[in-house]
């Protein structure tokens, strides 16, 4: 089956999921693809990640035979570049532009494996710092929050790609996007018998609660990581399988759509406008590995 999918690059999430949903829903029967950039006219760093994502679950399939791009406008394909798309895919292009350190202004796509994911934690928090007003006790949040859904990929969501994580400085703002192509939350949650009941959109809800989402391995990484969106006034959004959960404006909701991710994408956008009191996101007390390392007791 040939498949011709043409981009154009939105800014939102759901948008570039709806994209790729022929691609998603027919991947075993796929053997050439062509994806065309020529109408993009702005590609966002999430884009770059779900791309590569849905791609790089097409290579493990037995019937493709080759990917083709049609490239777009030089700066965008200088900026897929830059973010390692084409080198994940195995796509050889002559670069032309000087790569500089990325450190605190981007971080290009990285894979998640073991032997990575303390230098990827450590990406993420370097750019945060670098662009973030933190005390000392929002960033060991942070940091252990990123831990726990860096590390749930590792260890729980048995993805055939592993998993990606990629993020960017804006003016205003930054974001982070962490995907898998796993195990889903949904489908995660509902392997225990508390939870099997529920809707796709119900688990989403109940994994960003308190204590609720060590059923899917991921301690309160979530239920933090809302906290601190909530009182940043920023944006999280979950997709898994066909539920999305928005955390925006102070409020949380869920919702069924009409698409499908095969994984977790979890993607924040942290507001630099505005900032985050400690006593919101932890109430009335600070988990204890937390409060461990503000003691001095590293524990990584």
């Amino acid at each position: 089956m040939h498949c011709y999918k043409r981009i154009i690059g939105r800014k939102d999430s759901t948008e570039v999921i709806h994209e790729l949903q022929e691609i998603i829903r027919h991947k075993d029967e796929i053997d050439t693809l062509k994806m065309d950039f020529t109408e993009c006219s702005f590609i966002s760093p999430a884009s770059i990640g779900l791309i590569c994502s849905v791609l790089k679950l097409l290579q493990k399939t037995e019937e493709l035979n080759s990917i083709d791009i049609i490239e777009s406008r030089y700066d965008i394909n200088s900026y897929m570049s830059r973010m390692n798309l084409f080198s994940e895919l195995g796509i050889d292009r002559v670069e032309r532009f000087r790569r500089h350190n990325p450190n605190g202004r981007f971080i290009p796509l990285t894979k998640v494996e073991s032997e990575e994911n303390f230098r990827i934690i450590q990406d993420i928090m370097d750019m945060i710092e670098a662009n973030f007003a933190l005390s000392r006790e929002l960033f060991l949040c942070l940091d252990w929050c990123f831990n726990e859904i860096v590390d749930n990929i590792e260890v729980h969501a048995s993805s055939p790609i592993d998993g990606y994580v990629i993020g960017q400085n804006y003016q205003h703002r930054l974001e982070i996007t962490i995907i898998d192509c796993g195990i889903s939350i949904p489908s995660r949650m509902r392997e225990s018998e508390e939870y099997e009941f529920l809707s796709d959109e119900e688990t989403l809800e109940y994994a960003i609660q308190q204590g609720v989402s060590s059923a899917i391995g991921q301690g309160n990484g979530l239920y933090y990581s809302s906290r601190f969106i909530e009182n940043n006034q920023g944006r999280m959004i979950i997709h898994s399988n066909r539920a999305r959960m928005r955390v925006e404006g102070g409020e949380s909701y869920s919702e069924i759509l009409d698409l499908n991710w095969p994984g977790t994408v979890v993607h924040l956008e942290i507001n630099k406008n505005s900032s985050v009191d400690p006593e919101y996101i932890f109430e009335e007390s600070i988990p204890i590995d937390i409060q461990d390392r503000l003691d001095g007791f590293e524990l990584w």
